[in-house]
């Protein structure tokens, strides 16, 4: 999970559509963590929902598809737990 947080935060990623920032994740992890560990451990994890939306696809009038995630679904966890 830390080594998740990491490369979000090394790319600098922006809040998701729930406005939690990269800076206010450590926390809502540490205060969670016992039941993010239990989830991922016994498989019931799920990645929280997106909101998808059009946007401009340079000067063709055409849009793409862009999908904002939650803060937290940005963070992807590795299947290892080692170091939590």
């Amino acid at each position: 999970m830390h080594s998740a947080w990491k490369r979000v935060k090394a790319k600098k990623g922006s809040a998701g559509i729930d406005k939690m920032t990269i800076a206010d994740f450590p926390a809502l992890a540490q205060e969670n963590w016992d039941k993010i560990r239990e989830s991922l451990l016994n498989g019931t994890y799920e990645a929280k929902p997106v909101r998808r939306v059009e946007i401009p696809k340079g000067n063709t009038g055409k849009t793409r598809p862009l999908r904002e995630l939650k803060s937290s679904g940005q963070i992807k966890p590795s299947r290892s737990l080692s170091g939590g």
